[in-house]
C-alpha cells in the first residue's frame, strides 16, 4: 500500500524549542556559579552531549520517514537509497564519539544502532528485490532500536545527577539551584520525546485510516486521486483502469453481507498481483476498484493481464463462483482527467455486457454530458407532471370481455412529443428516478381506477429499486387509500430478476398481508426457477411475448410453463397477443387471461369510458 509521507515540522520545531530553553537554563546556571568551573566543564560537556544526542534523535527520525515512505511506496529511490547511507555513517561517528564518557546511554545508542543499520539495508534490499512480505518482517527488528535512544536520554539524564553529586567544589545552594535547572529541562525534554513518540504512533494508525480501505487494506480514493494528481504534475505518460465488479449484489444478496466482504477481498488481492513495481491499485467504494500503471506500452497485454488474474474461480459459501468486471481504460493522452474518463469507459463496457472492457473516447464525455441533460429533464417531468399514464386492456378469453387494465406511462416532453417508457425507463432504472417516477405511477394509477365503472383490476409494474425501498409497502398502502381504491383490485407486477433475497420476500409477503395481489412480468426472459415461485407468494404470472408468438406451433416449452403454472395455482396471462389464432392456442391451452395488440392498444384513461368490463380481480380457478 502507497501511504503518503509524514509532515514532522510541528514536532521537530518543539523539539528545537526545548532544547533552546535547556540551553537558556544552563547558560544561567553557568553564569550564576562562576568561581565552579569544574562543575561549569562538566555542565558544557553534558550539554553537548545532549546536543549531540538530539542531532541523532533527528537524524533518526528522518531515517524512519524515509523507511516509512519506501515502505508504502514500496520502492527504494536511489536518492533515498544515498540519503539513508549517509545518515547511518554519519550516526555511526557520532556515537563512536559519545561512547568514551557518554556511560550506559551511549553503549545503548550504539548498540541500537549495530540492530538498525543491518535492519534497514535487509529491509531496503527485500523491497528492491520485491519481496514485501520478508520486508515487513524485518520491521519488527527494526522498530525497537529506534526506541532505544529515548532510553539513552534517560540514562544520560541520570549521569549528570550523579557527576553533579560529586562536585565538591561548588556551594550547596549552588548545585541544588543548577541541578534544578537540569532536571526541569531534562524531564521537559524527555516529556516532549515520549509525547512525540505517542503522537508518531497515533498518527500513523491516522494515517491508515485516511488514505487505506479498511476492508480491503488498498489505498483508498482519496490516496488514489492524490497519486493521479502526482503523477500529472510530473508529466508522465499513465493509464488507469477502473474496475466495476458484475453481478455483485446478486452475491451480496444471495450469499449475505459477509460473503460480498470476502469477495472484495478477494478481489483485491488479486488485482494486487497483477502490479508493477510503480503501479497501485485502489478500492474507490462498493464494488469498485482502480489500478494506476504508469508507461504501459501495450494497452491489451495491461487489460489482459488484470482479466487472467480475476479470471479463477472463488469458493464462498459452498458456492463455486467467477469473478468478472467491466473495465474502463483512460490514458493521459486522451486528458487530465483519468479517473472520470476511466469511470465512463466503464460504463459503456458495462453497457457492452458483462466482462468486457472499453477505452475511454471524447464521444463518451458527449454521451455523459447529454445524459445528464436527460436526467435533468426527466427530474423536472416528475416535478412538473409531464408524464401520463396510458391503460391497455387485459381481457378475458373465454367471454371476450376486459378484466382489468395495465398502466403504462408516457412522457409528454414539451420539445419531442409524446415518449415511449423505451425512450426514458432505462435511463430512470440507471438514475435511480425510477423510485419517485413509480411513486408517481401508483398514485396516479390508483386514483384513475377508483373512478372505472365495472371495477376492473389494476395492474402496476414496479422496479426492483421500489421493492428495496424501506417504506414501500407504506406508499402502496397510502396510494390505495388516497386514491380510494381497494386494494383487492390492484395487481403489482415485478420482474423475475428483482425476485433475489429475503428482504423481497418479505416486502412481498407484506403486500399480500395488505390485500394486494402480485404478478411475475415477462417470465422466461430472466432467470426464475420452480423453487422461486415456490418461494414468492405470487398469484399470477405473465408469459413474456416470446412465447406467445410461438402459440399455435405446438409449442412444447409453452405447454410446460402453462402446466406449472397450473399446478402452483397462478393465473397466466400470455402477454403479446396480436393475432386471433394466438388467442385460440393459448385459451385451448387453459389460459384464462390474455394481454395484447390484437385486444386493445394502451390509450389514456380519458378513453376507457363504455368499455365493458368483467368485475373479477385475476383468481386462480
Amino acid at each position: 500500500m502507497h501511504l503518503p509521507q509524514v509532515d514532522y515540522t510541528g514536532e521537530m520545531q518543539g523539539s528545537r524549542r526545548t532544547i533552546f530553553i535547556a540551553t537558556v537554563v544552563a547558560l544561567l546556571a553557568a553564569v550564576a556559579t562562576l568561581g565552579i568551573a569544574a562543575f561549569h566543564r562538566r555542565a558544557d560537556d553534558r550539554r553537548g552531549r545532549y546536543e549531540q544526542l538530539m542531532v541523532i534523535e533527528a537524524s533518526a527520525d528522518r531515517l524512519s520517514a524515509l523507511e516509512w515512505e519506501a515502505s508504502s511506496r514500496r520502492r527504494v529511490p536511489l536518492p533515498v537509497q544515498a540519503e539513508v547511507t549517509a545518515r547511518l555513517d554519519a550516526m555511526r561517528s557520532q556515537l563512536l564519539a559519545l561512547q568514551g564518557d557518554g556511560g550506559a546511554g551511549a553503549t545503548r545508542a550504539l548498540a541500537a544502532y549495530r540492530t538498525l543499520r543491518p535492519g534497514l539495508e535487509q529491509e531496503f534490499a527485500l523491497m528492491r528485490s520485491r519481496d514485501f512480505a520478508s520486508a515487513e518482517a524485518v520491521v519488527a527488528v527494526v522498530d525497537p532500536a529506534f526506541d532505544d535512544l529515548r532510553d539513552e536520554l534517560r540514562s544520560a539524564a541520570a549521569l549528570n545527577r550523579r557527576l553533579a553529586a560529586r562536585s565538591d567544589r561548588v556551594s550547596w545552594i549552588g548545585t541544588v539551584a543548577v541541578m534544578i535547572l537540569l532536571v526541569v529541562g531534562v524531564t521537559a525534554l524527555l516529556g516532549l520525546l515520549e509525547r512525540a513518540g505517542r503522537r508518531r504512533l497515533h498518527d500513523g494508525h491516522l494515517r491508515r485510516l485516511a488514505f487505506s480501505d479498511s476492508l480491503t487494506g488498498l489505498p483508498n480514493r482519496p490516496l488514489f486521486e492524490r497519486r493521479i494528481a502526482e503523477t500529472l504534475a510530473a508529466g508522465e505518460p499513465a493509464v488507469v483502469a477502473f474496475l466495476d465488479l458484475d453481478d455483485f449484489k446478486q452475491v451480496n444478496d444471495s450469499l449475505g453481507h459477509a460473503a460480498g466482504d470476502r469477495l472484495l477481498q478477494i478481489c483485491g488481492e488479486r488485482l494486487e498481483r497483477a502490479l508493477r513495481a510503480d503501479d497501485m491499485v485502489a478500492r474507490l467504494g462498493g464494488d469498485e476498484f482502480a489500478i494506476l500503471a504508469r508507461e504501459v506500452s501495450e494497452i491489451d497485454a495491461f487489460v489482459d493481464r488484470i482479466f487472467s488474474v480475476l479470471a479463477g474461480p472463488v469458493m464462498l459459501e459452498g458456492k463455486r463462483l467467477h469473478l468478472r468486471a467491466s473495465i474502463g481504460i483512460a490514458t493521459t493522452a486522451a486528458g487530465p482527467d483519468l479517473l472520470r474518463n476511466a469511470d465512463l469507459a466503464m460504463y459503456a463496457a458495462k453497457a457492452a455486457g458483462t466482462n468486457r472492457c472499453a477505452l475511454f473516447t471524447e464521444d463518451m464525455h458527449t454521451h455523459a454530458v447529454e445524459r445528464l441533460d436527460r436526467r435533468e429533464q426527466l427530474e423536472r417531468a416528475i416535478e412538473n407532471e409531464e408524464l401520463v399514464l396510458h391503460y391497455q386492456p387485459i381481457v378475458d378469453l373465454d367471454l371476450g370481455r376486459v378484466a382489468g387494465f395495465e398502466a403504462l406511462v408516457r412522457w409528454e416532453h414539451p420539445a419531442r412529443g409524446l415518449l415511449g417508457p423505451g425512450e426514458f425507463i432505462p435511463l430512470a432504472e440507471e438514475t435511480g428516478l425510477i423510485v419517485p417516477l413509480g411513486r408517481w405511477v401508483l398514485r396516479e394509477a390508483a386514483r384513475d381506477a377508483a373512478r372505472w365503472a365495472g371495477a376492473p383490476y389494476l395492474s402496476v409494474n414496479v422496479a426492483g429499486a421500489q421493492l428495496e425501498q424501506p417504506g414501500f409497502v407504506e406508499e402502496v398502502a397510502c396510494a390505495l387509500a388516497d386514491g380510494g381504491l381497494d386494494a383487492a383490485r390492484l395487481v403489482l407486477e415485478v420482474t423475475e430478476s428483482s425476485l433475489v433475497g429475503d428482504l423481497e420476500a418479505e416486502r412481498l409477503q407484506a403486500l399480500r398481508r395488505l390485500g394486494v395481489r402480485l404478478a411475475i412480468d415477462d417470465f422466461g426472459t430472466g432467470y426464475s426457477s420452480l423453487s422461486y415461485l415456490r418461494r414468492f407468494p405470487m398469484d399470477v404470472l405473465k408469459i413474456d411475448r416470446s412465447f406467445t408468438r410461438d402459440a399455435c406451433d405446438d409449442s412444447g416449452l409453452l405447454q410446460a410453463i402453462v402446466a406449472m403454472g397450473e399446478s402452483l395455482g397462478l393465473v397466466l396471462i400470455p402477454e403479446g397477443i396480436e393475432e386471433p389464432e394466438q388467442a385460440d392456442a393459448l385459451r385451448a391451452l387453459g389460459c384464462r387471461l390474455g394481454q395484447g395488440y390484437l385486444f386493445g392498444r394502451p390509450v389514456p384513461a380519458e378513453e376507457l369510458v363504455g368499455i365493458a368490463v368483467r368485475v373479477s380481480a385475476p383468481t386462480a380457478s
